[in-house]
């Protein structure tokens, strides 16, 4: 007990040299505690989503992102007659369910629990595409279907419209289809010929009959005389999928997040090997998407300090890309045998409203009012607020943004919830750079003033909060654009 106590003096005096501390105060917003990707027996889990959106609300839980696999579908043909001679296999999922159907089971669950937010959401795998041979020494390997988005915010309709390879969405017809249809020709000049024979013109038979069955064959080949962007016959056909689907789903009013961007399969399942690499580099050569996961896959390479995300958001600073990308955090809860006996509530989003409704959950994703925390049994990490004031009384929160003309001050209270597990670490990022790390063993409130001042550029601000694995926490960044002073 002497040793604890004389450990929380130092520290308290440690806090009081760097800031502020003062008491545990809740601001007027409501901290809304919401769980993302919990698939249901819809598609690949076990539980119904009422059952899962109940588990939820015993644990506290006030927002639900019920997540179903959009549609589960390989397909592999012979070659030439890939399209005819084939091999499906599909399991169940969004589309087959029916999108309207699932949608107006949430409304029934969201009259049965008034005080909790469900939402619709899908697991969208854009691509995939096969190497190997299913008579070869090696088989099959199906590569790149793991590299998924979660995708919600959208009209029921529109999921079904999402482009993938699965659901056909990057074929279409146009002049290719026109030109595709050629072999026609040969079979109406086989069949003219041994119709009317023309005296100077004359063909045998047999070399009508060639062809007819020639251009049946290539006319077989080549259904359904669509133009294929991308298959899944011809190699990784680079960021250009995942492009595509962010497209969409923007021009739609919804959001995509990189669902486990650093998580890489290689697993045998029966005769297919299925192979898919990190999603990292996909995250800086496509743009547009709102964020990315960072819990569970997606703390190490994209959201440690100068990881991938700290690249974005730089590159968002400087002008190159038209807006930020946020972090949320991913349960990928099937059951608790499937997810390796986590608990259903271990990783969670918990978004900052004024209150607990669908439109302001929605407006907090978009916005970035949220922040990410991985929990321990028993322990969970707060943060109760971050802001970043400049000396004209103004200030900004998470995924806002701070017009100042000088030096601004950082003000952010850390928190837990249930028995502390010693000591807890915030470092605070700037611009990719941990410029102060805090330590804690209380609740405390810090009050940082930084002398970083350049203008004409545009900085943010974000916390790393670390406690004894696996206890986390990432908010996500606040903006501050520097303008001249009447000094300067």
């Amino acid at each position: 007990m002497l040793k604890y106590t004389l450990r929380v003096i130092l520290i308290t005096g440690f806090l009081l040299h760097s800031g502020a501390l003062s008491a545990f105060s809740v601001e007027d917003s409501v901290y809304v505690k919401g769980l993302l990707h919990l698939n249901s027996s819809v598609s690949s889990g076990e539980y119904a989503p009422e059952k899962l959106v109940k588990m939820a609300h015993e644990k506290g839980i006030a927002a639900v992102f019920l997540t179903e696999n959009l549609m589960p579908r390989w397909e592999y043909g012979i070659y030439p007659f890939r399209r005819v001679i084939k091999k499906t296999v599909e399991r169940d999922g969004l589309i087959k369910y029916g999108p309207s159907e699932y949608a107006r089971r949430i409304g029934e669950i969201n009259e049965s629990f008034p005080d909790l937010t469900v939402n619709m959401s899908a697991e969208v795998a854009p691509f995939y595409y096969w190497t190997g041979s299913p008579l070869g020494r090696g088989g099959l390997t199906l590569h790149d279907w793991d590299i998924q988005f979660l995708v919600t915010g959208l009209e029921p309709s529109d999921y079904s419209q999402i482009p993938t390879i699965s659901n056909g969405g990057f074929s279409g017809y146009g002049v290719v289809s026109v030109l595709k249809l050629w072999p026609f020709l040969l079979i109406l000049l086989g069949a003219i010929c041994l119709r009317k024979k023309h005296p100077r013109y004359y063909l045998a038979d047999s070399l009508c009959w060639f062809f007819i069955v020639t251009g049946a064959v290539f006319a077989l080949a080549n259904y359904p005389y669509k133009y294929y962007r991308y298959d899944q016959y011809h190699g990784s056909a680079g960021s250009g999928p995942y492009q595509q689907v962010i497209d969409y789903v923007n021009s739609k009013g919804g959001m995509t997040f990189w669902s486990s961007p650093e998580a890489f399969t290689h697993r045998d399942l029966g005769p297919v090997w299925f192979k898919s690499p990190e999603a990292t580099g996909y995250m800086l050569e496509v743009s547009g998407y709102t964020g990315f996961c960072c819990f569970y896959e997606g703390y190490r390479q994209v959201g440690s300090p100068g990881g991938v995300w700290d690249t974005v958001l730089g590159e968002y600073c400087a002008g190159k890309r038209r807006r930020p990308v946020w972090a949320v955090g991913e349960m990928s809860y099937h059951s608790k045998e499937a997810s390796g006996g986590k608990q259903i509530d271990e990783v969670q989003t918990v978004f900052i409203v004024g209150e607990n409704t669908r439109e302001n959950i929605m407006r907090a994703m978009k916005e970035g009012s949220m922040y990410a925390v991985r929990r321990s049994s028993g322990h969970e990490l707060q943060i109760r607020s971050f802001t970043v004031k400049y000396s004209n009384g103004e200030t900004a929160g998470m995924g806002e943004e701070l017009l100042a003309s000088g030096p601004v001050e950082v003000d952010f209270f850390v928190g837990w919830e249930g028995v502390p597990q010693g000591e807890v670490t915030a470092d605070l990022v700037r611009s990719g750079k941990v410029i102060k790390q805090f330590k804690f063993a209380q609740p405390g409130r810090i009050s940082f003033s930084d002398d970083y001042y350049e203008p004409g550029s545009k900085i943010y601000y974000r916390l790393d909060v670390r406690g004894k694995y696996p206890s986390m926490l990432f908010s996500n960044p606040v903006f501050v654009r520097f303008e001249k002073s009447e000094a300067d």
